[in-house]
């Protein structure tokens, strides 16, 4: 399972690439530029507040997305949107990010940038990620499958560098098999990949990595 995880886990970053298309109208050109968008220091501070800008940036795919009702980059803002919100921390793991950033900067040497590192994970242990951003995520993914599943994705061109393109794998597959990830049952888990398999269309490796859990679990 880990595997075909990795694996999705891979290709999705890999649609995050930073390129401008060229002669695109110009929502494609909009939505490159979110894309493209880096974690900045927003705050005025050494430290951004990541929580916040990570849900600014899903808020901007949201906003592309009511914008341009119609366009076919509708469902890859969604699914990158909800991918986005689905990763969101609570609060507190938000400040506690901020003061581990702190003591690494103050560290002086190597040792004790792990002992900061340490503490940190040791005082999230246990803290799950923002309920409700999670909640809003996964509403979104079973969205997505239903509504816009065999829409294809537009993600960086692998042949053609700075370029983006539509590929022939159903934004659905993927609103799935990131939702899954939520499921503890594992019955749950299997119909879920065989719905997958059965009716999205994905790439070749992906599709052997879920054929192969199936097979194996």
């Amino acid at each position: 399972m880990q595997k075909y995880i990795a694996i999705a886990f891979l290709f999705f970053l890999w649609s995050f690439s930073i390129g401008l298309a060229q002669d695109r109208p110009a929502e494609f050109k909009e939505f490159e530029e979110i894309v493209s968008w880096v974690l900045r220091f927003s705050d005025g501070y050494a430290i951004p507040n990541q929580r916040q800008a990570w849900i600014k940036q899903a808020e901007r795919y949201e906003a592309f997305a009511a914008k341009y009702p119609k366009s076919p980059l509708v469902a890859e803002a969604k699914l990158q949107a909800a991918s986005i919100y689905r990763t969101i921390e609570t609060p507190e793991v938000g400040d506690l990010r901020i003061e581990a950033e702190n003591c690494v900067a103050r560290a002086p040497r190597k040792t004790y940038i792990e002992i900061c590192e340490i503490l940190f994970n040791l005082k999230i242990r246990g803290m799950e990620k923002d309920k409700f951003f999670l909640d809003k995520a996964n509403k979104m993914f079973l969205e997505i499958a239903e509504k816009f599943g065999h829409e294809k994705r537009y993600v960086m061109s692998s042949q053609r560098a700075g370029r983006f393109e539509f590929v022939d794998e159903d934004v659905g597959a993927y609103a799935l098999m990131i939702f899954v990830e939520s499921i503890s049952d594992k019955q749950t888990h299997r119909s879920l990949m065989s719905i997958i398999l059965k009716h999205f269309k994905i790439n070749d490796q992906i599709k052997e990595a879920l054929e192969s859990y199936l097979k194996n679990n």
